[in-house]
């Protein structure tokens, strides 16, 4: 309801004042004017540009599922390059926000805008420059937080971590930062750890993440890429639990499918019941013609099976059943194969949440922020 009065208030002023309402003249008739039409116009339409980007990234990415998912999602050029027109009209749009209405309060949240047009371009000093502009002259804090997290990303992207260190102990400084902007820092923070290997902190990280996630569908892979962390730490009641909980908020069915055989391989077999159980669901799997593609691995995660728990014939019929097939199609497909789940390249096995290690310091936000280790670093302006 009160988007459509203020569609409507919009409309009337686009109608009645219009004429009158200089794009300098700072009056209360034009602020009113400028602030509606840059909302509701330019800066909304250049925001959904960049929305309809991020979800063809997401679309077009291949989850690998024989490693811990990524943080973020990859940005591929060719991705980039077919939706160049997003770019262009968001650009153009987030502009005219700023050309437009000089005086709205929209001004600065075009500019956060035509710096992330610049990211996704390729343009990083173009982005960089922009983000801490925004960082040093904007006098709305949340436009600001989210300009030097996002300048985190881009020094994290091109692994200039010190850089990215400055960055997290200025943000770590900042008193009320916003909810929305919580969520974009932890995450970005988890991504700076898988970045840098460090994957004890990557957990700790994800969790402070989930806090301030009100996405159902990005709470669900978070929970995934938790479940498989803990999995890969050999804490399986953990890994059941969070892959359990990824099967909410509507995963992909490919994601589905790995969450449920994935619970399977944490889950408790104590009882000769619980062994049919599994056992019964595996078949039921392979039965399943949504799963053809997936049948390789289903023979193999039972033949694993019936090879842990001493099954007569020791589960070689179904391992030899699926290893040609899975051989085949290891590369091609992004599935589980031998052993637990894959671990990031160079790093170490995942901790319990919010475990601390010896000999390193936490730091914590201002006011009711949570804390998370890092090193403190001076501070640095930008």
């Amino acid at each position: 309801m009160r988007k459509t009065l203020l569609s409507i208030l919009a409309a009337f002023l686009l109608l009645a004042g219009a004429p009158g309402c200089s794009s300098q003249k700072d009056t209360f008739t034009n602020r009113l004017y400028h602030n509606t039409t840059a909302r509701f116009n330019a800066y909304y339409y250049a925001k959904e540009k960049i929305k309809e980007l991020e979800t063809k990234i997401e679309q077009e990415y291949q989850e690998d599922f024989s490693q811990v998912l990524p943080v973020f999602f990859p940005v591929d050029s060719s991705t980039i390059e077919a939706n160049e027109e997003l770019l262009i009209e968001a650009r153009e749009m987030a502009s005219k926000a700023v050309d437009w209405h000089k005086i709205s309060k929209w001004v600065d949240p075009s500019y956060l805008l035509i710096g992330r047009v610049d990211y996704y371009q390729g343009k990083f000093d173009e982005a960089q420059n922009t983000f801490k502009y925004l960082n040093v002259n904007s006098s709305q804090n949340e436009v600001r937080h989210e300009s030097l997290i996002r300048l985190l990303k881009s020094f994290i992207d091109l692994r200039q971590f010190e850089d990215a260190n400055y960055v997290v102990d200025y943000l770590s400084k900042e008193p009320s930062i916003s909810r929305e902007n919580k969520k974009l820092l932890y995450t970005t923070l988890a991504y700076y750890y898988e970045a840098r290997g460090e994957t004890d902190m990557i957990v700790p990280s994800l969790f402070k993440a989930l806090e301030f996630t009100d996405d159902k569908a990005e709470a669900s892979r978070i929970n995934f890429i938790l479940g498989q962390m803990y999995q890969l730490a050999g804490l399986d009641a953990f890994a059941y639990e969070y892959y359990q909980k990824s099967l909410s908020g509507s995963p992909t069915y490919e994601r589905t499918f790995f969450a449920q055989l994935y619970s399977q391989q944490v889950a408790e077999l104590e009882k000769s019941k619980d062994l049919k159980r599994v056992r019964d669901y595996y078949d039921d799997l392979y039965a399943d013609n949504k799963n053809v593609e997936f049948r390789d691995v289903i023979l193999f995660e039972k033949g694993r099976l019936e090879k842990k728990t001493g099954k007569p014939g020791g589960g070689h019929s179904s391992v030899q059943q699926s290893s040609e097939t899975t051989r085949r199609k290891r590369s091609a497909k992004g599935v589980h194969l031998p052993g637990i789940v894959g671990g990031i390249p160079g790093g170490k096995r995942g901790l319990p949440q919010n475990q601390i290690l010896p000999g390193q310091r936490p730091f914590k936000f201002q006011g009711n922020g949570p804390e998370l280790r890092f090193p403190i670093l001076p501070k640095r302006s930008f």
